[in-house]
């Protein structure tokens, strides 16, 4: 089973290949359109199953488009996002004739987006937009099948277009258009001219040149021969064709595969920042806890040799206070001993006993 096909109308390259990448993540295949006339084309020659347009496009607005696709492709599911028009203006455009299935703002909410996405590619029957839809300004308008359509207003609710721009190129619109009216006037015979146009054609008799009627005979012969040249020329241009679109696709997937692997890039670059903000915090934080602790060691260090100091100056003190009752207690000491001798002394004379040293 082949994936569901959306075509994202974008005239930003590098934003619509990121949508393109968020839609391919959900197993979406996509196109791209850079403008109005390319989402035309695109639709045209492969009819997708959803459009998300850009409502400020470069050559028509995509509220003009959202009317042209509902005309021409009624069962199209079709999303606007917008950037500049006003909540108002997109409930006034929502209750028209020519109203998209949702509406979504910019900038866009992917999540919201996928879920839009999902509910309208798994509707069968169209989706119609009714009186109860509401535009909010960061918000969604919410699909409701089966209400009924209101009549149109009088005034026209689509804003002015944009000035159409000169769309640089290979081939231009009128160069297309040319192609399909010449090949499309051999569509029918194709396949018979392009065999008549393999067929050997032997050399005109020179007779048939000599009468009006050979020359117009060989006129007609001509004719012939450059229809069937025009219808193998129409075979060659539509498989070139084919083989343009398949190159690309190719090309398609690779840039919206290389802006998935840019967007996963800056997505890790933004993670590798926030980690590396961490990192510094953490270590601003740490280096802050070491400086605090280192302070709070000195702090310590600091009481503490200020309590020694005060230790030591006390235990001086002391040590002087001792030394000063020693010396003290070494003069009573003599003091007594001088006393004692004395009072030995007196006794002596007291009993009459003679001094020691006389005769």
């Amino acid at each position: 089973m082949e994936p569901k096909r959306v075509l994202i109308v974008e005239p930003d390259g590098a934003f619509a290949l990121s949508l393109a990448s968020v839609y391919r993540g959900e197993g979406y295949a996509t196109a791209v359109a850079a403008s109005a006339a390319e989402a035309e084309r695109e639709v045209g020659a492969r009819p997708p199953d959803l459009a998300v347009v850009r409502a400020e496009l470069p050559d028509l607005s995509g509220f003009s488009l959202c009317g042209r696709l509902r005309r021409e492709r009624p069962g199209l599911p079709l999303v606007i996002f917008s950037s500049e028009s006003t909540p108002e203006a997109l409930a006034e455009h929502a209750r028209s004739p020519s109203a998209a299935h949702a509406y979504l703002a910019v900038p866009l909410d992917t999540a919201a987006l996928l879920r839009l996405s999902r509910e309208l590619l798994a509707t069968q029957a169209p989706v119609e937009v009714g009186e109860e839809a509401v535009v909010e300004a960061t918000g969604p308008v919410e699909v409701r099948p089966g209400a009924p359509r209101p009549p149109a207003p009088p005034a026209a609710p689509h804003p002015p277009p944009v000035p159409r721009r000169t769309r640089l190129g290979a081939l231009t619109d009128e160069d297309r258009l040319f192609v399909e009216r010449a090949f499309g006037s051999v569509a029918d015979r194709r396949a018979d001219l392009v065999a008549e146009s393999r067929r050997r054609r032997p050399p005109p008799p020179r007779q048939l040149r000599a009468t009006p009627e050979g020359r117009l005979s060989l006129l007609r012969e001509e004719l012939k021969l450059r229809e069937a040249q025009l219808a193998r020329l129409s075979a060659i241009w539509e498989a070139r064709e084919r083989e343009v679109a398949l190159a690309d696709d190719r090309l398609h997937e690779k840039e919206v595969e290389i802006q998935g692997l840019k967007l996963r890039v800056d997505e890790l670059l933004r993670r590798l920042a926030e980690a590396r903000d961490r990192v510094l915090a953490t270590e601003r934080e740490h280096g802050a806890s070491v400086e605090g602790l280192l302070l709070e060691r000195i702090s310590l260090e600091k009481e503490l040799i200020e309590v020694v100091a005060s230790k030591e100056r006390r235990v001086a003190e002391l040590e002087r206070e001792l030394r000063r009752r020693d010396e003290d207690l070494a003069r009573r000491k003599e003091a007594l001993d001088g006393a004692v001798e004395e009072i030995a002394r007196l006794e002596r004379r007291l009993a009459g006993e003679p001094e020691p040293g006389e005769g």
